[in-house]
């Protein structure tokens, strides 16, 4: 079997071990493997927007220690493969956009590059309404890399046979770029993200993590592909108990004071706690998790707020902000605390309320898609969704078409719905993904390839750290780098 891995990036543990685990596992095989690596080659990237030479190298050194660790023989190239036609191309994309919305709606030779890039700099920006002009230069940069990459992957697919291509989560700009352009060729893509556990990972076969149907039909065949009905239901129960304990993946209650509700909490209120949905990963995936109702979450929200009139008067609101917006000051959760009304109450994410104990004392839940919405099925609460998730289709919540529809179900005692639709996806997000062979995960963001750990060394921050302090050579420096970046892209910087 032939293979072409897209790795450019290494400075993140573990995703870069994620790969090297892949590649060994192939290797073992026999198979042939091209690696596709950056050596400063991109104009700008996820983990380093603005093209620094300092990331760059530290980036290169670590690449170069964890490829000292595989055993078997295989190939590099850069990933750079353009054509004089492609670098016109590349020149010739827009140098601005007047909207976020007209970004995402760029498309380029069958590549939805506008809805990757702006994929990327919410992710960075930690914004979902970044601001264009000020980002401009960051834009354009990441739009014309990324659209090297497209040219350049379908290139070597033309040049030669591949039967798999091989890249990461395929929904920021660099690796979605690679995404399309094995589609594009018919060629397998192989998707890898993380799995259930620090212990696995999910490979995702000619579709994005984020497809919502393919997600959906994974979800299903999980739990049917396991005959024992004690145990899938064992373990499903499993992932909602080790959630409200703080045993998760990611533990979003840790600073969470267990019991402790809002101050002037009353019980005998009809209480409508809603659980809001970070939007970095969601704000800029396709058409398929466009919210059914409104325009944004953001919109639902206000629309709320603006008619709680209209509701009974003993309905109370808690907006729980989602603990992954700590620390984050945008437009977005500026306008979230803004919501604040004597029957609209907001968390936010830094407070100590306990979100399970919210849970627990709620008449209903409100989620726009967030995992809590399945929580509350599992707590044997009325969940009530307005936005899109996996579990849309699953028969667990109460979905609403319009408004109107949404604050009939928020004014009245709902029946919870059965939990089995709870338990099969429980059992999905405790179990999905494949053991790694040569990987072992200390904890989230650390672990060993071969029993080693794989880094670019300490040192090196200390060096670029006081050579960055030397602000006209730092700057020489960076200048050169990113001149060099666009020499090779075709697009003329001063």
């Amino acid at each position: 079997m032939r293979i072409l891995f897209f790795l450019p990036m290494t400075r993140h543990t573990p995703v870069f071990e994620w790969a090297l685990d892949i590649v060994q596992r192939h290797l073992d095989d026999g198979d042939e493997i091209l690696l596709l690596i950056c050596g400063g080659e991109a104009a700008s990237c996820e983990i380093n927007l603005h093209h620094r030479y300092s990331v760059c190298h530290k980036c290169t050194t670590k690449r170069r220690a964890g490829f000292k660790l595989l055993e078997g023989a295989y190939k590099t190239a850069p990933f750079l493969k353009l054509t004089p036609e492609n670098r016109r191309e590349i020149s010739a994309l827009p140098a601005a956009f007047e909207s976020i919305d007209a970004l995402k709606r760029f498309d380029s030779g069958g590549f939805d590059l506008g809805m990757a890039v702006a994929s990327s700099m919410i992710s960075c920006t930690r914004d979902p309404h970044f601001d264009l002009r000020e980002h401009r230069e960051a834009v354009s940069n990441l739009m014309q890399t990324a659209f090297a990459i497209y040219r350049s992957v379908q290139n070597y697919l033309s040049e030669s046979h591949y039967d798999r291509v091989y890249v990461l989560n395929a929904r920021i700009a660099t690796f979605r770029a690679v995404f399309r352009a094995a589609r594009g060729k018919n060629v397998d893509c192989h998707v890898y993200e993380a799995g259930a556990t620090i212990h696995r990972t999910q490979q995702f076969i000619n579709h994005m993590p984020m497809d919502i149907h393919y997600a959906r039909k994974l979800i299903q065949d999980t739990w049917e592909n396991n005959p024992n009905a004690a145990e899938r239901e064992r373990i499903g129960r499993l992932f909602y108990e080790k959630a409200s304990q703080g045993q998760s993946l990611i533990n979003y209650v840790a600073r969470h004071k267990e019991g402790l509700l809002p101050e002037g909490f009353d019980a005998n209120a009809h209480n409508v706690v809603i659980y809001n949905s970070s939007e970095d990963e969601l704000a800029a995936v396709g058409d398929d998790w466009k919210n059914p109702v409104y325009p944004s979450q953001l919109d639902g929200l206000q629309a709320i707020r603006r008619d709680i009139d209209a509701l009974p008067h003993n309905t109370r609101f808690y907006l729980r902000m989602h603990p992954h917006l700590r620390g984050v000051d945008n437009a977005f959760t500026r306008a979230l605390m803004a919501l604040q009304h004597p029957r609209f109450m907001i968390i936010p994410p830094d407070s100590p309320v306990s979100s399970y104990a919210l849970l627990c004392a709620a008449r209903t839940v409100l989620t726009f898609g967030s995992t809590m919405g399945m929580e509350a099925v599992y707590f044997g609460k009325p969940s009530v969704l307005a936005g899109q998730s996996f579990y849309y289709d699953m028969g667990a919540t109460y979905n609403p078409a319009t408004h109107t529809e949404l604050l009939a179900l928020l004014s009245k005692a709902l029946p919870p719905k059965p939990v089995e639709p709870a338990l099969v996806y429980g059992y999905f997000c405790e179990t999905f993904g494949q053991p790694f062979k040569y990987f072992k995960a200390e904890s989230y963001t650390t672990g060993k390839f071969k029993g080693r750990r794989i880094a670019y060394g300490r040192h090196l921050d200390y060096f670029w750290g006081g050579f960055e302090k030397l602000p006209l050579v730092g700057a020489w420096l960076n200048r050169r780098h990113r001149k060099r970046a666009h020499q090779l892209l075709g697009t003329s910087r001063t």
